[in-house]
């Protein structure tokens, strides 16, 4: 996916008429090289927090997996979410502040959905009994949580202690519970 910044002043005909794409006086601060407003930067930031979590959501994949293919599904989300806290962190600190809740609630909610992907792995392939796939998943869940540990230390330690963000990860200090 490619994401393609088209500034717009928000107050010409075709902003007004819904088609900022068209925006004449973005279009001139664009090939002007001028420094784009803040509330531009803080709504693109936005959009790449938004993108990366939808990202993050789909992994991993959907459907019955072997073992060894849902580790590498949990690091390919570790290493997602770890760049969400990235695109989390732009966005709270982007002006005006009031950016930082919207970052603080998506990135819990990245976080979420990460630790239930952590305690439910995909299904294996093949039949097994209700006994053999509680026994595998509770297994594989073992063998996932130091995975998941290991990133969600690595994201929570890109984050200034005293950043909004820090928050985010509050109630889900310790995976291991």
């Amino acid at each position: 996916m490619v994401l393609v910044f088209i500034p717009s002043c928000g107050h010409c005909n075709p902003c007004a008429e819904g088609r900022p794409a068209l925006c004449e006086p973005g279009a001139a601060a664009n090939t002007a090289g001028q420094p784009l407003p803040p509330t531009i930067l803080a709504e693109t930031a936005w959009l790449e927090l938004k993108l990366k979590s939808n990202e993050c959501a789909r992994l991993p994949a959907p459907g019955r997996m072997e073992e060894g293919q849902a580790r590498v599904q949990m690091e390919r989300r570790g290493t997602c979410v770890q760049e969400a806290v990235l695109f989390a962190l732009r966005t709270a600190d982007a002006e005006p502040l009031a950016w930082a809740p919207k970052a603080a609630a998506s990135l819990s909610d990245i976080l979420k959905g990460f630790e239930r992907a952590c305690r439910n792995p995909p299904v294996p392939p093949g039949a097994r009994s209700s006994t053999q796939l509680k026994k595998y998943r509770q297994e594989l869940v073992q063998h996932l949580l130091p995975l998941c540990e290991k990133a969600w230390v690595a994201a929570r330690a890109s984050i200034p202690d005293e950043h909004v963000l820090r928050k985010a990860f509050e109630p889900w200090a310790d995976l291991k519970k």
